[in-house]
């Protein structure tokens, strides 16, 4: 048999070299939007965006870092302990820098001498039932809180529930409602109608391509983003739903490959397919989104909660129910449904070729 394969050799080299070529292409390919955002960093240690979203840019560089199992470069911690003071004054840059600390194993109740968590709670406003000025900072304290073990009030969740539209979005937006139904999971409200409500909105902001726009009905926002579709990717993953299903995807499309179709050469995503150049809010926050990781990004979420929500559509046809989600969740579908298929193939011929050869030498 040695002497077989030894007079093979080449055949088998050649098979071996068909088979790995795909596979690390595919691994770089996973890769590239991490190594994009790496190159983004600033001298000293941050990273900006041109592009608003609830997240500060560094903190959500060092969220979207930690989950593709990148290190980073020790002056991101400088520059964080540089601005903890500053960051103790806004609860939403407290409160993604509270995250941002735990992720990367580091204390946020002493950061260079400041306590974030502390000044989460210490912006809690008993007379309107928020940690911050708008409902985005209030999801993104409660999100943190929960993450660092802190006791949130309950008059912080309700105020979440009393402020949820009949059409069961927050704020009128999809970025918002993301975020708030993640935080009412990490919560421990899986069980709340106005989880169900929350998905329900998410559904009709969805295009054709199976993206998610900000505002359906705010033209300006009426088209499918990065930022938006992530944040919904994730808030279906934190609820046990799965994005490659109906009624999220469709025989053409998922979620995840409408994100993946606004990822550039470079590996850089851009914000949505009329914005020429990518940008580093965009591509953080896909890539987390991508590795189904969901806020408050310390694990997956897999809550498997029932949902029997039914939509009831503006021209009175008759609704369609949102299923119960299916577990396991299946991994990201953001490419071609054969990017295996010649790996599996050219293996499964090597081993062909091996068992002919021996079979035929037993001959």
């Amino acid at each position: 048999m040695l002497q077989t394969m030894v007079r093979y050799r080449w055949l088998l080299a050649l098979i071996g070299f068909l088979v790995a070529v795909p596979i690390a292409a595919q691994t770089r390919n996973n890769n590239r939007g991490a190594d994009w955002l790496q190159r983004q960093q600033q001298a000293d240690g941050s990273f900006s965006s041109y592009y608003f979203y609830p997240v500060d840019p560094t903190a959500c560089s060092v969220y979207a870092l930690k989950a593709a199992g990148y290190q980073l470069a020790p002056a991101t911690q400088q520059f964080i302990e540089q601005n903890a003071a500053n960051y103790a004054n806004d609860p939403d840059k407290a409160a993604a820098f509270v995250m941002a600390q735990l992720l990367t194993g580091h204390n946020p109740r002493s950061v260079a001498g400041v306590d974030l968590v502390a000044a989460i709670v210490n912006h809690y406003d008993p007379t309107t039932g928020m940690y911050g000025e708008n409902l985005t900072a209030h999801g993104l304290a409660i999100l943190a809180l929960n993450a660092a073990g802190e006791q949130i009030e309950p008059q912080a969740i309700q105020t979440i529930f009393d402020k949820q539209a009949a059409d069961g979005a927050w704020a009128t937006n999809t970025q918002t409602t993301s975020l708030l139904i993640q935080a009412l999971v990490a919560a421990d409200q899986q069980q709340s109608a106005a989880i169900t409500r929350g998905l329900a909105y998410l559904q009709t902001q969805q295009d054709s391509d199976r993206g998610f726009m900000q505002n359906r009905n705010f033209p300006p926002a009426a088209f499918k983003d990065a930022v938006s579709t992530a944040l919904a990717i994730q808030a279906i993953l934190a609820t046990g739903g799965n994005p490659n299903e109906a009624p999220w995807a469709d025989a053409n499309s998922n979620p995840f490959k409408a994100l993946s179709r606004l990822q550039m050469g470079d590996g850089g995503f851009v914000h949505d397919s009329a914005t020429p150049q990518p940008d580093t809010i965009s591509t953080c926050s896909a890539i987390p989104a991508l590795l189904h990781t969901t806020y408050p990004l310390i694990e997956l979420a897999q809550v498997g909660i029932t949902l029997t929500p039914t939509l009831v559509p503006s021209d009175g046809a008759t609704a369609t129910p949102i299923p119960q989600p299916g577990l396991p969740i299946m991994l990201p579908d953001a490419g071609s449904d054969s990017d295996l298929a010649l790996p599996i193939i050219l293996g499964g011929l090597a081993t062909c070729v091996l068992v002919g050869l021996r079979l035929r030498k037993l001959a």
